[in-house]
Parts: structure tokens; sequence; C-alpha cells
């Protein structure tokens, strides 16, 4: 079931980067990126959100997050 996914429509121009999270239990917070992301930037989006987001979604100890190789967020640093 589609619960939480909604239909898009394909515009012209532009673009914005946004960063989210979402598991079986639900969508969590999805964040408006205003600058080039670095890999500062990218180590404090998850710390101000990924864990509330685990925390509002009820989820327990034991879960994995996942995400691509991108070189900020393989960094020495973001480990």
């Amino acid at each position: 079931a589609k619960v939480n996914t909604i239909p898009t429509v394909k515009h012209g121009g532009g673009n914005i980067m946004l960063w989210g999270c979402f598991s079986a239990k639900g969508p969590g917070r999805l964040i408006c990126v205003n600058e080039r992301m670095n890999g500062a930037m990218y180590r404090e989006i998850l710390s101000e959100n990924l864990l509330p987001s685990a925390r509002a979604l009820k989820m327990k100890r034991g879960w994995v997050f996942q995400h691509d190789n991108d070189p900020k967020h393989t960094a020495r640093a973001t480990k």
C-alpha cells in the first residue's frame, strides 16, 4: 500500500536540495538545505534530525541508518 507517498508533478527549471529519512514505521523529518551541503552541514543535519526522527517514530534500539556513498556521508569525521 502507498500510504506514505503522494503523486508528483514535473515542473520546469529550478532545483531544491532536501534531506529526509523514513522507516517502515513512517516518514521522519524533511529538511530543506539552503546552501551547498558539506560534511560539517551533513553532520549537523544528522545530529539535529536523525535521532529526533527515530524517537518520534517510536523506534527502539537496533535500527540501522543507511545512506549512499557520497564523500560527505562516508568521511571519517561523519562516522
